[in-house]
């Protein structure tokens, strides 16, 4: 709620305006949540697009165009110059998710890594094993192929011999 103050107050709105915007975000916060029956804070939205319907949700052609009108249309100002916020704030790159997590989720992001590393190990060592297998076949078929050439061989050998015995008798 502070960055949008000020970012309203660096873009040159009068410190009433941006105190009028800031408390407006929390109000249709409020009137969100009425609505859903679950608590929502638009203060920690981030997603832009999300931002953009909640926008003309309460825009002049929305759903809620008559709650947007609050305040001679301060509720629609505010949530069009908060999306604005957001965009400059991803512009700009003064947004870092890593500072918005909370420590769950930070928490839940290194388990879930840790479980990717470790299923990268086990894919590897899978990977290897079968690796290991084919080319144990491949060396069992190379040998089962030189053996029957030796069979091969000797067989033919043999009945040269026998040929030779027969034409020379």
């Amino acid at each position: 709620m502070e960055e949008f103050r000020n970012y309203l107050q660096e873009n040159e709105y009068a410190l009433s305006t941006s105190n009028a915007y800031s408390s407006a975000i929390k109000t249709i916060s409020s009137h969100m949540s009425e609505l859903r029956g679950d608590y929502i804070n638009i203060y920690q939205i981030y997603d832009i697009n999300r931002l953009k319907e909640i926008r003309d949700t309460y825009g002049l052609q929305g759903n809620y165009s008559e709650f947007g009108n609050r305040g001679n249309g301060t509720v629609r100002n505010a949530i069009n110059r908060f999306v604005e916020f957001r965009i400059s704030q991803e512009t700009n790159n003064e947004y870092s998710k890593a500072e918005h997590l909370s420590e769950d989720d930070v928490i839940h992001n290194e388990f879930d890594n840790q479980e990717f590393s470790n299923s990268i190990e086990t894919n590897q060592q899978k990977i290897l094993s079968s690796l290991n297998s084919l080319h144990k076949r491949f060396d069992n078929q190379q040998q089962e192929i030189q053996t029957n050439r030796n069979r091969t061989t000797l067989v033919i050998i043999g009945i040269v011999i026998i040929l030779a015995i027969l034409i020379f008798v």
